[in-house]
This record gives C-alpha cells, structure tokens and sequence, in this order.
C-alpha cells in the first residue's frame, strides 16, 4: 500500500511510488518515446510495406549475414 498526500493508502499496483522528480520525467519520456515509435511504425508500415520488427530484422540478418534463425531468437530473448 502506499500513502498518498492526504493520508489515504491505495494498493501500490494501480499507484507506483514516485521517489524523486526523475521518476516523473523518465515516464514522461517513455510515454513520448513510444508515441514517435508508434508514429515512425506508421510511416515505415506506409512507405516501404515493412514493420519496425521487420525492419530490425532485416538489419540483423545483414549485420551477421550467415545467421541461423535459432540465433536470431535468441537476440530477441535479450
């Protein structure tokens, strides 16, 4: 549980405890982050047929060129 500013306790899973300001803005920054991945996903879908993942994944069988598939599961596992 944690405490809220007029003393009321809500369960930590729908509140999560900010520490400092850090906590705030690195979420922010995630939150913007995933919107222009979202936006670039849309782009690429648009221009050259591709998703991001299949764009990384092009790009990781180039890089390595005589890649097995198994390797490249386990490069996703990371």
């Amino acid at each position: 549980m944690a405490k809220v500013a007029d003393d009321r306790t809500i369960p930590t899973s729908i509140c999560h405890e900010v520490a400092s300001i850090m906590d705030v803005v690195t979420f922010r920054m995630a939150r913007l982050v995933a919107v222009q991945n979202r936006a670039g996903q849309h782009w690429t879908d648009r221009k050259f047929d591709l998703s991001l993942n299949e764009w990384w994944l092009l790009a990781v069988t180039h890089a390595h060129q005589f890649v097995r598939a198994g390797d490249i599961a386990d490069m996703l596992a990371m």
